[in-house]
């Protein structure tokens, strides 16, 4: 070669800059531009922190080299190049097996994982290999030109890719300007109340087991009743929990955070609370299903300039960015290390002053016992709205909410404490002298229907619903098979809050047992086809909730993008036709 170090650094440089950019820049910033709503970082700011810590990395990793032998630098390089490869495989072409991130187990067989790690190694093992019969052949050149053209080739591709997403997608629509703090989630009014427990995930059949396990909750929960046969209007935290404070429906026929700014500015539920004089205060991780058109009526949502790069923290931006990134790049061996929830990448990434709401149970829990309701003459009416984990998998309580560290507790565990934690609150509300003109509402945002392995709803999915209304008797837990859902809440809400609800429909107890009700179910399946279809299918549900066979399709099927999923109404039509 006429300037060996010339082609050294050039080598170099192209390996990093495309082992660097694959994972600190084209992976993560796919997921982040795709999701942008889901994350509370500016796009003004990460998309050049990003690309400097990206450039930063390939530099530091090219002067290190750069001090090596000229041939051991080049072996590193077709490791650098090969690891690259590998990540650009798997994101391309072996993910198929992998659900959204709902906190469940990754729909991966052991013989998956084993495929997956032969894969790799066959990547990386192909790439050392030829570069080292290239180097005994004394091809040296050829060598340093091959691995160029594949880095080169790769990291233009994947720069276009995500330019294109970028200049197609609406950057301006999904940053939030606000955010919901944790500020007053224990005061009440000594007036009237409506208190909202969602208790994420938490299914009706786990709710029978844990009642049944646990008989001694039927007293604790005193004054309640519960309507085990209950539908929710969605399979999927989003838009179900926006649906339950506005009533607005979505199709995903339009941005997700056009639908939820669109959903609290044309609902009227909380403003007519807000009219009545009801301190509002709603309290979830997930605030980009909250959006910013309430902000004026929700209590403890607080602006923040989130622009401004001081706000920004930027280890904990580049770490999590790194996390999205392997989350998506790494075999399947090792995904598991970094699954991830969007909230948290936020929480890592901003220095904001205000405390954020932890969802958790067990955590609520400990803090009621510590700081204990208060109640306030300063507003009549109080709206509270508490978001927690439930029986979402990922939980991590015992019966008892003790935090648990080393194994994953039973369900009817996590229930039994989830349900202790509402007894609790209860028992505060009765020594505060508020329980009898309060309303408690229990229940979920949804059941729990599983992924499957297809676009079929696998079982039926009847979220937890229980109230207690203002004056009811305080007599042991009350059962009613009334066909109930989510559409009745609003209504509840209202009259707990002593304000007309005429115009919402009726409440949880004006529906009766044995009424031929028909409700209406949309379910959004965890399995993508083979070209990364996922559907959103509406279901009438006609009889028990409880039973697979009363939900019945409708045909109407709306395509659902998570993640950047690509797609194909060809390919659904083809699924349909075929069933």
């Amino acid at each position: 070669m006429k300037h060996p170090w010339k082609a050294k650094l050039l080598t170099a440089l192209l390996c990093n800059l495309f082992l660097a950019g694959t994972v600190l820049y084209f992976a993560p910033m796919e997921v982040y531009v795709g999701n942008l709503s889901s994350f509370v970082m500016p796009f003004e700011h990460v998309w050049w922190i990003m690309l400097a810590a990206t450039l930063l990395a390939a530099l530091l990793l090219t002067a290190v080299e750069m001090l090596l032998p000229r041939k051991v630098s080049l072996l590193l390089n077709a490791l650098t190049a090969g690891l690259g490869l590998g990540c650009y495989v798997q994101s391309m072409f072996l993910n198929g097996g992998m659900v959204t991130l709902t906190g469940e187990e990754m729909n991966i067989t052991p013989g998956q994982i084993t495929v997956n790690l032969v894969i790799w190694g066959a990547i990386l093992l192909a790439v050392l290999a030829a570069t080292i019969v290239l180097l005994l052949k004394k091809k040296e050149q050829l060598a340093h030109n091959v691995l160029r053209y594949v880095s080169a080739a790769l990291t233009g591709i994947q720069a276009l890719a995500l330019v294109t997403l970028i200049f197609t997608s609406d950057l301006s629509g999904g940053q939030l300007e606000t955010f919901l703090t944790g500020n007053g989630q224990f005061e009440l009014s000594k007036g009237e109340n409506v208190v909202v427990f969602i208790l994420d995930t938490s299914d009706v059949s786990i709710v029978n087991d844990t009642l049944a396990q646990y008989p001694e909750l039927h007293s604790e929960l005193s004054g309640f009743t519960y309507f085990p046969n209950a539908t929710s209007a969605y399979s999927r935290t989003f838009p179900s929990l926006t649906y339950m404070l506005t009533g607005e429906r979505f199709y995903f026929n339009e941005d997700p955070a056009l639908y939820v700014d669109r959903a609290f500015t044309n609902g009227t539920l909380l403003r007519d609370m807000h009219a009545a004089g009801t301190d509002v205060r709603i309290y979830t991780e997930d605030i980009g299903m909250i959006g910013n058109a309430a902000s004026d009526i929700i209590a403890n949502s607080t602006a923040y300039a989130y622009n401004q790069l001081e706000n920004l923290s930027l280890p904990g931006l580049v770490q999590g960015m790194g996390t999205i990134s392997l989350y998506k790049l790494a075999p399947y061996a090792l995904k598991e290390e970094y699954e991830y929830d969007p909230f948290d990448i936020g929480a890592e990434s901003m220095t904001l002053e205000e405390t954020y709401f932890s969802n958790l149970d067990c955590d609520f829990y400990y803090e009621l016992a510590d700081q204990t309701l208060t109640a306030t003459d300063n507003y009549k009416k109080a709206f509270r709205f508490y978001h927690l984990w439930g029986n979402h998998p990922g939980y991590c309580w015992d019966a008892n909410l003790d935090f648990v560290y080393d194994y994953t507790p039973q369900r009817t565990d996590a229930m039994c404490g989830s349900l202790r934690m509402v007894a609790e609150y209860v028992q505060q509300m009765k020594a505060l002298g508020i329980y009898d003109q309060s309303t408690i509402v229990i229940t979920a945002d949804h059941g729990y229907s599983g992924g499957g392995d297809s676009l079929d709803l696998p079982q039926a999915a009847a979220p937890l619903m229980m109230v207690k209304p203002a004056g009811a008797a305080d007599a042991p837990l009350a059962i009613s098979n009334a066909p109930v859902c989510h559409e009745d809440l609003p209504a509840t809400y209202l009259q707990g809050l002593g304000i007309d609800a005429a115009a919402y429909g009726r409440t949880l107890l004006d529906i009766p047992e044995g009424e031929a009700r028909q409700r209406t179910y949309c379910y959004t399946a965890l399995f993508s086809d083979e070209d990364g279809e996922i559907a959103l299918r509406e279901y009438l549900v006609n009889g028990d909730a409880q039973e697979l066979a009363s939900y019945q399709p409708t045909g109407n099927w709306w395509d659902v993008e998570f993640s950047m999923a690509n797609v194909s109404e060809k390919s659904f039509e083809e699924w349909l036709n075929a069933q």
